[in-house]
């Protein structure tokens, strides 16, 4: 990851693994302790909740056909396995950081629970072209690496870094990140009790961008769409981006042409958002 919001230097602790087929459990002691998980080949919802626990489980994957195969039959494969729901996760736990490695297995979707107070941040990697992350209901969330559907809800900072590594022989990311019902705030992040800069950024290569935007946000939106489009139904208008607003943006994007604003309720918290074959739409909540 080139940039973050939310830097975290920790020492490794011990390492515990775990072999099972229900949730694995694992109580978050404060609630600004950071939490990093590492995904491969999985689809994920991680879901807020009222509670102390942060829990992971595997879940059978919906067997809905796609469109196409409607009206045709499904032709057996010989030696595919069913799908299997047993987890490995790895932990390491130290006084500043949490570490949760999930490795690949036979499932493709994991459930993922925890404190909405967290801090969250995710590495995911998967090759399925419906990979899917969904984050609802957390404090802040991170995250980082190449899946093509991305949808964040219901939440007061994000970084979402999509496609950042692909290659034109790589992963084809040119799916859609979703931000919805964003709580627009400018204090700091607490991390580990200490105030940490806050900026709402999201950045990929391919992939649409979509952000719904309540008429109370306070906000300034600094955007670039590379070699795509932008389109805005939001009562102002966008605007040649200034030099101070080009100097947050280069914070965590080289410099690019056509870099915009859109300030909303008087301006507030940077929400920063760069794309280079993808659409952004920025819509009315």
């Amino acid at each position: 990851m080139k940039k973050t919001i939310l830097t975290i230097l920790f020492t490794c602790g011990c390492i515990v693994a775990f072999a099972q087929t229900a949730p694995f459990r694992v109580k978050l002691y404060r609630a600004d302790e950071p939490v990093y998980f590492t995904l491969t080949q999985t689809s994920a919802d991680i879901e807020g909740y009222d509670g102390d626990e942060i829990t992971v489980e595997a879940v059978a994957a919906p067997q809905t056909p796609p469109a196409d195969a409607v009206g045709l039959k499904q032709i057996p494969i010989p030696g595919r396995t069913k799908e299997n729901l047993n987890i490995n996760p790895r932990m390491q736990e130290q006084n500043s950081a949490m570490r949760i490695n999930i490795p690949p297995g036979n499932y493709r979707h994991l459930l993922i629970k925890v404190p909405r107070t967290a801090l969250v941040f995710v590495q995911i990697q998967t090759n399925y072209t419906d990979g899917r992350i969904k984050v609802n209901d957390v404090s802040s969330i991170q995250i980082e690496g190449n899946i093509p559907f991305v949808d964040v809800n219901n939440i007061s900072n994000f970084v979402i870094e999509i496609g950042q590594n692909w290659s034109w022989r790589g992963m084809r990311n040119n799916g859609r990140i979703t931000v919805s019902n964003v709580r627009w705030t400018d204090a700091p992040v607490m991390v580990n009790g200490h105030p940490t800069h806050r900026t709402c950024i999201i950045q990929t290569v391919l992939n649409d961008v979509v952000l719904s935007v309540a008429e109370d946000a306070k906000t300034n939106i600094i955007f670039s769409s590379m070699y795509a489009q932008a389109y805005s139904n939001l009562n102002t208008e966008a605007f040649s981006s200034s030099g101070d607003d080009s100097e947050e943006f280069q914070k965590y994007n080289p410099t690019p042409l056509r870099l915009r604003t859109l300030t909303l309720g008087g301006g507030g918290v940077h929400t920063i958002i760069s794309t280079n074959y993808g659409n952004l739409f920025i819509k009315k909540q």
